[in-house]
């Protein structure tokens, strides 16, 4: 609205303003349309491009099968994501857990004994969105993961690396896991939350 008021200010017949006066409202509204330019764009989201999404098939205990599917950020994250995705396209977790949940915080999960391991690309992507998926290990990559629970985990920044984010349409199998009863101080939960089956949904 302010906007439309200032550029009907600027345009509005030749007789109502002088040029000196036109002048100064173009340089002041110029300035204030950039200005919030800034603020909008300081305070966007912006998602890597997706290259994959993988799934993974979770029980909670007894409970049905949920899946869980995850987008992965694989030109952002070359080595960090080509190591997950072959894990998860071999179902080399099959068998493994979420082994620690922190409610309102994180999971934690996917330890595969002798997996592989790489280097991280960078730390680019600030844990600044719930679902993010990030390694596991501070400065470094191999099976392990935690995916981020809520939009702020700033202390995550520049130690592990974001690669990936649960999708919204999923993110209700992490709600059900954050719920489980947990036994301290480790946060193992009491009933085990499995791993049954991994694999890729579709390559973009």
């Amino acid at each position: 609205m302010r906007v439309i008021l200032l550029l009907s200010l600027l345009f509005s017949p030749i007789h109502a303003w002088s040029s000196c006066s036109r002048r100064q409202a173009l340089i002041g509204s110029s300035a204030w349309v950039l200005s919030t330019a800034s603020v909008v764009s300081a305070d966007e989201t912006i998602t890597p491009a997706v290259t994959h999404t993988v799934y993974m098939d979770i029980q909670i205990s007894e409970k049905p099968i949920q899946r869980l599917e995850i987008d992965l950020f694989g030109k952002e994250m070359p080595n960090v994501v080509g190591n997950f995705l072959e894990l998860c396209r071999n179902n080399a977790y099959a068998g493994s857990s979420f082994y620690r949940v922190l409610s309102d915080f994180s999971i934690q999960g996917g330890a595969i004994e002798n997996s592989p391991t790489t280097t991280v690309d960078n730390y680019s992507i600030k844990h600044t969105q719930r679902g993010l998926v990030s390694t596991g290990l501070p400065n470094s990559a191999d099976s392990r993961f935690f995916v981020q629970c809520t939009d702020d985990a700033g202390w995550a920044d520049d130690r592990y690396a974001a690669f990936g984010k649960v999708t919204d349409a999923t993110f209700n199998v992490v709600k059900e896991i954050e719920k489980v009863p947990v036994q301290p101080p480790k946060n193992a939960p009491k009933s085990p939350v499995r791993i049954v089956a991994s694999g890729l949904v579709r390559e973009y």
